[in-house]
Parts: C-alpha cells; sequence; structure tokens
C-alpha cells in the first residue's frame, strides 16, 4: 500500500523558502571563507638572495621567506640539478625593524 502514500510536506511552503534562503546564505558564507583561508601561491617578490618572500592573506603583517637551497651533495647524483629534490625552509618577519634592516 506504499503505492498509496501520498508525500504530505513537513513544512509550509513559506518555511521552505526561508530555509532555501538560510542554505543559500551558509553556502555564500561558506565559499567567502574558503575564499579567505586560500593563500596567494605566487611570491610578492625575491630576497637578494633570489629566496620567495610571500605575504599571506590570513596574516598580513608577517612576511614569510622561502628559503631554498642545493641538494645535498649534488655531485653524487646523476639526475641533472632541475630535477633533485631542493631542500626549503620557511622563516618569517614579523617586526618592521626586522624587515629594514635586511632591506638596506
Amino acid at each position: 500500500s506504499k503505492e498509496n502514500d501520498v508525500f504530505k510536506p513537513t513544512a509550509t511552503k513559506k518555511e521552505f523558502e526561508s530555509a532555501s534562503r538560510a542554505q543559500q546564505k551558509a553556502n555564500d558564507a561558506y565559499e567567502k571563507g574558503i575564499r579567505r583561508l586560500v593563500s596567494k601561491t605566487e611570491p610578492i617578490g625575491y630576497d637578494r638572495a633570489r629566496n620567495a618572500v610571500y605575504c599571506f592573506r590570513h596574516d598580513p603583517e608577517i612576511l614569510y621567506v622561502e628559503e631554498r637551497r642545493a641538494p645535498v651533495n649534488p655531485s653524487e647524483h646523476s639526475m641533472p640539478e632541475e630535477f633533485q629534490f631542493q631542500r626549503r625552509s620557511w622563516h618569517i618577519i614579523e617586526t618592521t625593524s626586522l624587515f629594514d634592516s635586511l632591506t638596506e
């Protein structure tokens, strides 16, 4: 007798429309939050040693420096240098005075 069962909504049309608007608002807030979390993947510049410098939206008052160093014992590798694993380390510059001392 499930064939005779008729779908009966549990919410009024007004409640359904209100819930749809709330869901859209939540989706929009989620998308906005995701956009804020996604960081810029290209550096804003390079320092004198050609280390990449980044400024991320989530923390705009701090500069992040990605230091790339040559592979360990590159002469032992038979692969071309561009295919070898580069060692990387990250450093932060939190204060303007430290940044100024590095740029002079």
